[in-house]
């Protein structure tokens, strides 16, 4: 009755030799329903004696801890997932003071627990500044809302070197009560991103420059003809201070020059093949009509797919001119020799 087959002999052995020796046996076990379904039982068993002190027969008080274990099982799925997770999983009372700090947290903040503790406070885990603000806007701004969410630094203890962080800040209620019993903070170093931010930042920054000294002008489009960027001398063409979104027909140069534009720009497109040496009519925002050498190209993401078109032209209104002028001037010495 008692084997479920879900144990080993050696559990049966020393169950037996237990009581047997009249000794009280508690354990778990794992046994079967009168349906077949297999459940945890908590189980003691204790001989009981006759007057000659021979056992006579033994009582058994079981209680089916079914629930309880799957309770058990949920629970060190959780822990194991906090312990093994490579963020910091911290948490804190509303007083400000460290409960608990899983192990990838302690490293990254270059701290140990001290005889299986944490004596030390929230604030001591982040540099100065970001201590300031905990207190003064992020943590108030928690215990309103319940949760806050953004950058963040901690402070490695050890070197001194504050981290970059992306918090979630956020409260765990009662139950029952929905009151606020502690604070809990997952945390995600984000060091390399914000190192290749700062780099992208300045290689931007670095083009932004480059293209704003050019005396050539320079944009880009979407597929869909709208601007999404271009360079200084652009803007002032079009006589605005910001084109993105825009498309030609919101520009000076609209109407037919527009339609011309968008035309030559979808065969850019379209083909993937760049158009170059184009002379074309410009009007700007001052309302003069300018002529334009342009040069289109595809431009591509990182698939090799076209994802619109990049642009450059210089006015050659002055060439055309001066051309206008060498034609006007060789009709009348010809005209002169006739």
């Amino acid at each position: 009755i008692l084997k479920s087959g879900r144990h080993p002999p050696e559990f049966y052995d020393e169950l037996w030799n237990a009581i047997t020796s009249r000794q009280m046996w508690r354990g778990e076990r794992i046994t079967t329903r009168h349906d077949g379904a297999f459940y945890n039982e908590e189980m003691t068993i204790t001989p009981v004696r006759d007057a000659a002190g021979i056992i006579s027969h033994f009582v058994a008080i079981k209680q089916d801890i079914t629930e309880r274990k799957q309770v058990e099982i949920e629970r060190q799925k959780f822990v194991s997932l906090v312990e093994n997770s490579s963020d910091f999983i911290g948490m804190a009372g509303l007083d400000g003071r460290v409960l608990y700090i899983n192990d990838a947290g302690l490293r990254l903040i270059g701290r140990r627990r001290e005889n299986g503790s944490l004596n030390f406070r929230i604030e001591d885990c982040h540099p100065e500044v970001w201590s300031r603000k905990l207190r003064d806007d992020i943590l108030p701004q928690v215990l309103r809302q319940g949760q806050y969410v953004g950058d963040c630094q901690l402070l490695n203890h050890r070197t001194g070197a504050p981290i970059d962080v992306l918090m979630n800040l956020f409260l765990i209620r009662d139950s029952a009560t929905r009151e606020p019993v502690c604070l809990a903070a997952v945390m995600r170093d984000i060091t390399e991103r914000k190192r290749f931010e700062n780099r992208l930042a300045t290689s931007e920054q670095l083009l932004r420059t480059i293209l704003d000294v050019l005396p050539q002008r320079v944009f880009w489009k979407d597929r869909d003809g709208r601007y999404l960027g271009c360079n200084r001398v652009f803007l002032q063409d079009a006589g605005m201070p910001d084109i993105v979104g825009l498309t030609d027909d919101d520009m000076p140069w609209k109407g037919e020059i527009a339609r011309h534009y968008r035309e030559c720009d979808e065969r850019v497109i379209i083909c993937d093949a760049p158009e170059v040496e184009i002379i074309e009519p410009q009007t700007n925002a001052a309302g003069d009509e300018t002529w334009l050498l342009t040069n289109k190209m595809p431009l591509h993401d990182s698939h090799g797919t076209v994802v619109g078109m990049i642009g450059t032209y210089q006015d050659i209104t002055h060439l055309k001119q001066i051309e206008a002028e060498l034609v006007q001037a060789r009709d009348e010495a010809d005209s002169a020799n006739r």
